[in-house]
């Protein structure tokens, strides 16, 4: 939401920077070792993911590579990496998600043991708009993105189910509004694409003479490069496509307005819950199909990948078939890993692996080098990351995923997942890191503080692993502000807390119901029943509607 984009096509030149700290080490010292970065782009649009290849000579195995950016004077860490065991040259990279305007990085390689540490002299990667000048962040604002036209009203029905993309600029929705435009939405689930800049909607969920699908289309996600929408639906006749059957699903091209049914004729059950890559090129989905790619578990529902040009792979699989369902996927922006929920209890198991026991639903993490006998890897553990954690009564859900999938974000209300036992059952968000997997991080707590008195949940994370969206309350969270519960943003470095939907005046009239965060971190959508977050619209309709709100600081 991200998180995780591939390049565009315009990124074609290489750029080499050579690292260098402070003055020549003398011939008794130990030799520094050499660190340089090659950056697949510096001059990209706005919501571009960029790659930082660090190639170190000299390096321990396990040294830490961190990716810092610079804030006025301060340097804030947002990404870490351990160079591996081997090779002269040892390589990592980083994944960068450029937002809107200049941005200054560096990459510091850590000290380990007598091997010293490197800090790198500092490089910018500046976001344009399309015009070709650098962006200008637009004011902090609370927008409206569900409107008629004019954009002063809301719909008369509900609107919820945001995605965005890693720019902010596009939002896709789903509502059952039949006034957001003309034409209506038949009283059915329709999908929608909203324009920052223009402040336009479009119908996605259209037939070829661009009237609504017959059938209601649900479960949109955009691309990070916010050229496609993924959806689910079994509208006949979306895009001049006949004989659809149970829900499929489909990709939508926005620059060519072309819409795609993926999945096969012979579909013979549904599909939910798609995600999709930076690229649109990889999509994610949950279904109890039998004859996409298999086998799977029975009777229940499985997690599959549609790759461009290779079809479909089965994900959420252990050495055998799943013994229980899977849902909720999310997608790493270059689209080779998948996080998903599960409640099968024999993903995991091989000996002297990781262990499954809790009888619960668990966050399991995928990825495209596995093969058909590979266990994924047991996300939400205990401390020590060898168990699935234990204590709550439900387990852990809603996974999101940084743009390399080596972050995962999730909630759940196992009390054991710190090394010091949480006091309450309530759902926590934690973040997960392949670098230290036996070590999560609370996310949301202030630090310092014991258990709070409501529960945090639906996770949304950038695509650098810097910021968290969740669902929270601000009283809890802040110490101040409304008990209703609102979209909060965490800043992984300083570890404060943001109210993503402050009213007018007062508290908000409603509380939210789910909030997804830009790759880049620089816009959140939500959905929310309030009608006091916006000046100068009308919100009477008494249900859910789709906010934005950014860029944020």
């Amino acid at each position: 939401m991200v998180p995780r984009r591939h390049l565009p096509l315009v990124v074609a030149l290489v750029v080499t920077l050579a690292l260098v700290l402070g003055p020549a080490p003398s011939s008794t010292a130990v030799a520094r070792p050499t660190v340089r970065v090659a950056l697949s782009a510096t001059d990209v649009a706005a919501g571009t993911t960029v790659v930082a290849t660090v190639r170190v000579r000299g390096g321990a195995a396990r040294q830490r590579v961190s990716l810092q950016r610079r804030t006025g004077a301060v340097w804030t860490k947002v990404a870490t990496r351990r160079l591996p065991r081997t090779g002269a040259v040892r390589k990592v990279r980083f994944a960068v998600s450029v937002a809107p305007g200049v941005a200054t990085y560096r990459v510091v390689l850590a000290r380990r043991g007598g091997t010293p540490g490197r800090r790198g002299a500092a490089f910018t990667l500046t976001g344009r708009t399309p015009g070709g000048a650098p962006s200008v962040p637009e004011p902090l604002a609370t927008r409206l993105v569900s409107h008629r036209p004019g954009g002063a009203t809301a719909g008369d029905q509900a609107s919820t189910d945001a995605s965005i993309s890693a720019d902010g600029r596009f939002v896709v929705f789903e509502s059952t509004a039949t006034d957001l435009l003309p034409g209506g939405s038949g009283g059915l689930w329709q999908v929608y694409l909203w324009d920052r800049t223009t402040d336009a909607l479009t119908l996605v969920s259209h037939r070829a003479d661009g009237t609504p699908g017959l059938a209601s289309s649900r479960d949109p996600a955009i691309s990070g490069d916010g050229r496609y929408v993924t959806f689910q639906s079994g509208a006949n006749q979306l895009g001049g496509v006949s004989g659809v059957g149970p829900d499929s699903l489909w990709r939508w091209d926005r620059t060519t307005d072309l819409l795609q049914r993926l999945t096969p004729d012979s579909l013979d059950d549904g599909v939910t819950d798609p995600v999709i890559s930076a690229d649109g090129s990889a999509i994610a989905f949950a279904s109890t199909a039998t004859t996409i790619a298999g086998p799977g578990a029975p009777a229940a529902s499985d997690i599959f990948l549609w790759r461009q040009g290779s079809g479909f792979t089965l994900v959420s699989h252990g050495a055998t078939a799943a013994n229980g369902a899977s849902r909720f996927p999310a997608i790493s922006a270059d689209g080779l890993h998948v996080a998903y929920e599960s409640k099968a209890s024999n993903l995991v198991g091989m000996p002297g692996g990781q262990e499954d026991a809790n009888g619960k639903s668990d966050v399991f993490l995928w990825d495209a080098t596995m093969i058909a006998t590979t266990e994924p890897v047991l996300v939400s553990t205990a401390h020590g990351g060898l168990t699935a954690g234990t204590g709550g009564t439900e387990g852990a859900f809603w996974p999101t995923l940084s743009a390399d999938g080596s972050l995962v974000a999730y909630e759940t209300d196992a009390t054991n997942v710190l090394a010091t036992p949480d006091g309450d059952t309530n759902k926590d968000v934690f973040l997960w890191s392949r670098d230290a997997p036996g070590s999560q991080v609370l996310v949301s707590r202030p630090t310092g503080t014991g258990p709070g008195s409501s529960s945090a949940y639906n996770p949304s994370m950038s695509t650098d692993g810097s910021r968290i969206a969740f669902l929270g309350r601000p009283d809890d969270l802040t110490g101040a502000g409304t008990f209703i519960g609102s979209p909060m943003l965490w800043t992984r470095a300083t570890g404060q807390f943001t109210d993503l939907a402050p009213a007018l005046a007062g508290a908000p009239t409603g509380a939210a119901l789910s909030v997804t965060l830009s790759g880049s971190g620089s816009h959140a959508a939500f959905s929310s029943y309030a009608a006091n977050l916006v000046g100068g619209a009308t919100d009477a309709n008494g249900t859910e509607d789709v906010f934005v709100r950014g860029p944020l600081s």
